[in-house]
């Protein structure tokens, strides 16, 4: 017996991925049972006979019923001889032959569920359990895993960041979770699957309007390298053009993502005066000590009195495997973008109005 993964919260965007996910709105993945591989399914006699890979169980008993899955179809049918060690004859008259598939042996595996395990991570980046979800798969034979819930356990809207670095991980605002599964059935549990440490996901405490393009996924603000979708990443702001009341505390929040693992983060700043005409651009490396995670981002501060805007945009530089925070940057396309690029101009992200 077996489960498959046959849906993820997972977004794909020309071969790079978004698992990034809003806590507060549904968080599901999905579970296919297979109980044994259909070697063929074949109808002789005006019945159909199914051939498993493997041997037929013992709890499998003439009368029982049991379900087969060919061509995304579940059929279900009622055993009318087993002949072993792996063909079964039903009272299924339905057409064809097909030599792919899986069978479900409903009725001889008694109190059938999946048990899933959710798993968030500590402040030290460690996997912690949060509970366990007992789901009973449908008719379609599939589980449907909603793990929102216990994620929501880890997030808290208290103000952690003190203002005082360029960039820092919130371990409130985001972070790492995965899951593991098995099955139940007949008073027996199997065991775990894998935990992996490789296939990981993530949350944001956010919430999206369920209209917008890919739901309760993040992929709007999750950047990615190249030139690989018709908009860039986006700051995590309600607005496009915030006020910056000086002397008070400000920050942006971004996902420094997966996607951006080994890559040099930069902060790109122009300072524009009450014209909109160009004072400076700066240039600061963010820590990648920070990164895959939710960051809030400080500006330069302590600007001259002459400026009354500041455009924010983040790029990426060269790889640097050691997490170090780089130097000798090369600069490369602008990953923080909400704007389609016209030619060769690029809008920055945000634009941000000082009050003195």
């Amino acid at each position: 017996m077996s489960l498959d993964v046959v849906k993820q919260p997972i977004i794909n965007i020309n071969g790079q991925s978004s698992k990034w996910n809003s806590v507060h709105q549904p968080i599901i993945f999905e579970l296919q049972r297979r109980d044994f591989n259909l070697v063929y399914q074949q109808k002789v006699s005006g019945y159909v006979r199914l051939k498993i890979m493997g041997t037929i169980p013992s709890v499998v008993k003439v009368g029982h019923r049991l379900k087969f899955r060919t061509l995304g179809k579940v059929n279900e049918a009622k055993i009318t001889q087993i002949i072993q060690p792996n063909i079964i004859v039903t009272d299924s008259t339905i057409n064809g032959t097909v030599y792919t598939g899986d069978v479900i042996f409903s009725e001889s595996y008694k109190n059938y569920y999946v048990e899933v395990e959710i798993f968030g991570v500590d402040k030290s980046d460690n996997y912690i359990s949060l509970g366990t979800s007992r789901n009973t798969p449908g008719k379609d034979e599939i589980a449907k895993i909603s793990i929102q819930e216990w994620l929501r356990t880890l997030t808290t809207f208290e103000n952690e960041f003190a203002y005082n670095v360029l960039n820092k991980a919130m371990k409130n605002e985001g972070g790492k979770f995965n899951i593991r599964y098995r099955e139940v059935y007949n008073g027996v549990a199997t065991a775990y699957s894998s935990l992996s440490t490789l296939n990981v996901f993530y949350w944001t405490n956010s919430v999206k309007q369920l209209q917008e393009k890919h739901g309760q996924n993040m992929a709007d603000f999750v950047p990615m390298v190249g030139n690989v979708r018709d908009e860039d990443a986006k700051f995590q702001s309600v607005f496009k053009r915030p006020t910056y009341f000086v002397g008070y505390p400000f920050s942006l929040n971004f996902i420094y993502s997966d996607n951006l693992l080994n890559y040099q983060l930069i902060k790109k700043e122009k300072t524009k005066n009450v014209n909109g005409s160009q004072i400076a651009v700066t240039s600061d490396n963010l820590s990648m000590a920070q990164r895959v995670a939710v960051n809030r981002l400080m500006l330069k501060d302590n600007y001259t009195s002459n400026v009354k805007t500041v455009d924010v945009w983040l790029e990426y530089g060269a790889i640097n495997t050691n997490g170090a925070l780089g130097g000798g940057v090369i600069f490369t396309e602008s990953v923080f973008n909400p704007f389609t690029p016209l030619d060769a101009i690029r809008v920055p992200l945000i634009g941000v109005e000082l009050i003195s």
